[in-house]
């Protein structure tokens, strides 16, 4: 894993939770108004909606991806109706928003 990349979320996570910065981007992903609506709510409850491919999930996991950043050492549990849902559609998600090797995960 490249620390820098890291380091550089990590501060991203910082400013954010303290809501020092509004989030629009995050790596290689612009992202639409509902996505921005969604990942920089900090309501107890939030709900995204949308048609497939949307945006749903990958706005989701970087949200879980900044959550876990700024708040370490704990556990994760992401869930889907069906295993192969979560194969197809969640994993490959997470493998693009999470840096290699900040994540373990078990099917």
């Amino acid at each position: 894993m490249n620390d820098n990349y890291f380091k550089e979320y990590e501060e991203l996570g910082k400013k954010w939770i303290k809501g020092e910065v509004l989030i629009e981007e995050f790596g290689k992903f612009k992202l639409n108004p509902k996505q921005i609506e969604f990942l920089n709510s900090f309501k107890a409850e939030s709900i995204i909606s949308g048609g497939f491919r949307s945006g749903k999930t990958v706005a989701m996991i970087i949200k879980m991806y900044l959550m876990c950043v700024c708040f370490p050492n704990n556990r994760v549990l992401l869930g889907r109706k069906t295993v192969s849902d979560i194969v197809s559609a969640t994993l490959p998600a997470v493998f693009d928003v999470f840096p290699p090797g900040t994540y373990e995960y078990k099917v």
